[in-house]
């Protein structure tokens, strides 16, 4: 279900506070939309870069298409999704013609099961403007360099981050959020896991822009009036920056 401030109903549930370091603070942008299944599977993005799309790349869907087809409600355009363990049918109707799945991970070197990212963003660059969705189960780390090189390729991206509870790769996202040739336009907390210390959140969602219209606001705090809880069950974070 796309969702949009008009749409919001604020939420009740207590929060957890977390403080980040201020290079994790997204710019203020006023044409967020959430796109995708309520809970964990949603991601706020610019509509702004949905608009101006030519094709969307989602990698890794497993049993959740929901923000593709939210997506299509916007900008129509071809859409690729990959994921070898995907639950999709192939008689899935949304899935046809200028929409494939392809049954395959994303991966560095070609093989039977995975085809290689450059062979996915090697695409003329002056037709296309990609819209990058990656949620890879902790994958994303080997690709990060690749998308820093062929950041101007991407109208978006949004990705969700795993196990930054562990040091290496939480460093990883900051060099990343350093060197990105774009502008972080959301961060959500997921609160389905937490590191051992009970206090930060081991998995993120990140949304970043390609698009001029966002501005920074110093007292910008989350979460978003369009976040949802990723488990419905539990708390969200109320997040500052220092």
């Amino acid at each position: 279900m796309i969702i949009s401030k008009e749409h919001f109903a604020p939420a009740t549930t207590p929060k957890k506070d977390i403080s980040f370091p201020s290079i994790l603070r997204p710019f203020k942008c006023d044409n967020l939309v959430r796109l995708g299944q309520d809970y964990d599977g949603g991601y706020i993005v610019n509509r702004l870069d949905i608009e101006k799309s030519n094709i969307l790349i989602s990698m890794g869907v497993k049993d959740d298409w929901s923000f593709e087809m939210d997506f299509s409600q916007i900008n129509d355009c071809e859409v690729v999704s990959l994921d070898k363990e995907s639950q999709v049918s192939p008689d899935d109707l949304f899935y046809k013609g200028h929409r494939q799945m392809v049954y395959k991970n994303i991966g560095l070197e070609p093989s039977p099961d995975t085809i290689p990212f450059d062979y996915i963003i090697n695409l003329p660059t002056d037709f296309y403007k990609i819209f990058l969705k990656m949620d890879v189960e902790g994958e994303e780390y080997k690709f990060l360099d690749l998308i820093i090189q062929n950041s101007h390729k991407f109208s978006s991206i949004c990705m969700e981050f795993h196990r930054l509870n562990e040091a290496n790769n939480f460093d990883a996202l900051i060099n990343f959020i350093g060197k990105i040739d774009q502008k972080l336009v959301h961060l959500h907390p997921n609160n389905c896991g937490m590191a051992l210390d009970k206090t930060w959140p081991h998995v993120m969602e990140l949304s970043f822009t390609s698009s001029d219209n966002i501005s920074y606001d110093p007292s910008l705090t989350l979460p978003n009036s369009l976040d949802m809880l990723c488990c419905p069950e539990g708390r969200d974070y109320q997040v500052t920056f220092f």
